[in-house]
């Protein structure tokens, strides 16, 4: 099970990635993953400037529908799961990424 914990402070567009990569998700599992190893792969050409071009070149390029993720995004529908996650996690001691708890394994 993947969870978000966006860590702003070293990351400064990671909290609209995990909105993106929730709205993705909307469109099926796969389109998560596609998003997420995306823009992991090319995250040191993303900028909070540039962010909202550059994950609907990568939507796209992954087969995302991109009128559907940028309504998602304007409308930050998957906003409100992001800070649920963040709480789960601080309420289990998370302090980093990736953290890996015993129930994932196995």
């Amino acid at each position: 099970m993947f969870r978000n914990f966006p860590l702003t402070s070293i990351h400064p567009w990671a909290e609209d990635a995990a909105v993106a990569t929730r709205c993705a998700f909307a469109q099926g599992e796969d389109r998560f993953w596609a998003l997420y190893h995306a823009l992991f792969t090319n995250q040191n050409a993303i900028t909070r400037d540039n962010f909202l071009d550059k994950v609907t070149e990568l939507a796209g390029a992954a087969g995302i529908d991109t009128a559907r993720l940028g309504t998602c995004l304007d409308g930050k529908a998957t906003l409100a799961a992001v800070p649920a996650d963040q709480a789960e996690g601080a309420a289990l001691g998370v302090t980093s990424t990736p953290t890996f708890s015993s129930t994932d394994v196995g």
